[in-house]
């Protein structure tokens, strides 16, 4: 597991382990007496295997568990309590600095029911959540960014400053693991390439995420505006291949993957002066960003491109017959092309003949209606037009969003619950977690001013058609339903306690990923067959 560099990669290793030795980065901590009844408990894994051993036990010391300062790794106890004490301490945080009420006996009795429903895996954040909550990234940065799942930001927003600065936040989100939308409408602003001028400007690349994020900003912003010197990059302060990344965990790629970037923008640019930007070329750039990120091993990256149904080049960017290059798989120049889901907005009643070749032909494009993204939450209810700003949406397009907006997502795993009541309980924790990530900025701050608008947050649920299967389709909606209205609730309660916002969205059907391998539920709606054996891929 390996990630590229953040911003906060030279933090210092002794002051680092011993900040998580005395949890000095928490204002609130559960209980020592409460967590040791725990700690001689098997935690419930889900998936046993041929030999007995759990392969959800398995991805979580894989995937989720952190080295600690002893250099052994955190057990899920440990995860759990980090998880806990993290999304408690930024309540109480919240709570004393806007001179808020706030209760440590109630905090403690809430604290120790979410963390006994944790673990044993009713509900779980995302697996970034489980990842960096309560670390130094959050918890004394207060910095969410790393707890996002979701992004969108749409290249509309491109201006003739700073033409780049929406792949530069594409780069920058990726690079946090967050997954990010964007789209291809800033060809409609009729930019010119240009050709630098013969002046050369030696740009020294930072050991930082913002230091290979404001290289490819320069880079692009070279050709996208006029009398700009020709760059060229000192790649020496980068740490080598294998390097220990210190905060965000995992090791360093070395500057490989971004000397390829740079090279693959250069040459798309160049000798292309007085030609305007195309559709294609945003496209290119941010799959080319995303293939960098990629490269650079960070724990994971992925893209939406959302484009025109009438336009040729979009439809057949998949099409290794037009774009050989892009679509590519010679191992010595491989393309990018496959870096983004890519979807067609469109509005009902609109004609999509011209996408069915291209869906025939590799399943895409998708089709995202955006006026009914606009207009309803759920489809059953009457239109609300709270949505009215939406723009695109993130790469699984579970998440409607604006240009620049994040949104976070928790899971619930109905197959834990026996009973309705069980898991509306389960509920409320799921909620607050998620809604406690909406108290905490990013470092963008066109992002802090939608987030805190919307508060839009996700909370989720798994296992979807198993239970289906298990207990029937009406027995599903009724606790769809009923849990619909519970996180309605929840939220109009713990808004009016936070003083914020309720949120203009509140729940989803995620795809999971590999966070629910750890509960035994298949991912989302997805269905796993009834089977005795089935066959399971891990990468270490």
């Amino acid at each position: 597991m390996t990630q590229l560099p953040s911003e906060n990669a030279q933090v210092n290793t002794q002051e680092s382990q011993a900040l998580h030795k005395n949890n000095s980065m928490f204002s609130f901590k559960i209980s020592d007496e409460f967590l040791n009844e725990y700690k001689s408990k098997k935690p419930p894994f889900g998936y046993k295997d041929a030999g007995g051993n759990r392969v959800g036990e398995i991805t979580f010391l894989r995937t989720y568990s952190r080295l600690k300062a002893d250099d052994t790794k955190e057990t899920w106890v440990d995860v759990c309590e980090r998880v806990i004490n993290g999304m408690y301490s930024l309540q109480k945080d919240h709570c004393k600095k806007n001179r808020l009420p706030w209760s440590d006996s109630k905090a403690q009795a809430s604290a120790k029911e979410a963390f006994d429903r944790l673990f044993n895996l009713k509900w779980t954040p995302p697996g970034r959540g489980l990842w960096v909550m309560g670390t130094e990234i959050v918890n004394v940065q207060k910095n969410s960014a790393a707890l996002q799942n979701c992004a969108f930001v749409s290249t509309a927003e491109m201006n003739k400053l700073n033409p780049a600065k929406p792949f530069a936040f594409l780069m920058e989100a990726s690079m946090l693991g967050v997954g990010v939308g964007f789209d291809d409408k800033g060809a409609d602003k009729d930019f010119l390439i240009y050709k630098p001028n013969n002046q050369k400007q030696l740009e020294v690349i930072e050991d930082s995420r913002e230091g290979w994020v404001n290289s490819v900003t320069v880079l692009i912003n070279s050709y996208l505006k006029p009398e700009q010197n020709k760059v060229e990059f000192d790649y020496s302060l980068i740490r080598p291949l294998g390097s220990p990344i210190k905060t965000f965990g995992g090791t360093a790629s070395g500057p490989a993957p971004l000397i390829k970037l740079h090279t693959a923008i250069n040459k798309l640019f160049t000798n292309r002066a007085e030609q305007k930007l195309t559709r294609k070329d945003i496209a290119d750039i941010g799959n080319l960003i995303g293939v960098c990120v990629v490269s650079g091993n960070v724990r994971r990256s992925a893209e939406l491109l959302i484009g025109r149904r009438d336009d040729k080049d979009f439809l057949n960017l998949k099409n290794s017959q037009i774009f050989p290059e892009r679509n590519s798989y010679d191992p010595e120049n491989p393309g990018w092309g496959w870096m983004s889901n890519n979807s067609v907005e469109t509005e009902v009643g609109a004609d999509l003949s011209s996408i069915i070749d291209g869906i025939s032909l590799n399943g895409e494009p998708g089709v995202i209606w955006m006026d009914v993204s606009r207009k309803y939450g759920r489809l059953i209810d009457p239109p609300n037009n709270k949505d009215h700003r939406v723009a695109g949406y993130n790469p699984c397009a579970e998440q409607s969003l604006e240009s620049y907006e994040c949104c976070t997502l928790v899971e619930t795993y109905l197959g834990r619950h026996d009973s309705l009541e069980d898991y509306k309980r389960t509920l409320k924790f799921a909620y607050l977690y998620a809604k406690t990530v909406t108290l905490l900025p990013t470092h963008w701050e066109e992002t802090n001013a939608i987030m805190q608008r919307n508060r839009r947050i996700g909370t989720s649920m798994s296992g979807v058609a198993n239970f289906a299967d298990r207990s029937g389709m009406p027995v599903l909606k009724e606790w769809m339903n009923q849990g619909y209205k519970t996180v309605q609730r929840y939220d109009n309660v713990y808004s009016e306690w936070l003083g914020i916002r309720e949120s203009i969205k509140m729940t989803t059907v995620k795809p999971s990923g590999t966070v629910s391998i750890l509960a035994g539920e298949s991912p989302g709606v997805h269905w796993t067959p009834g089977g005795k054996f089935f066959n399971r891929t891990i990468r270490f």
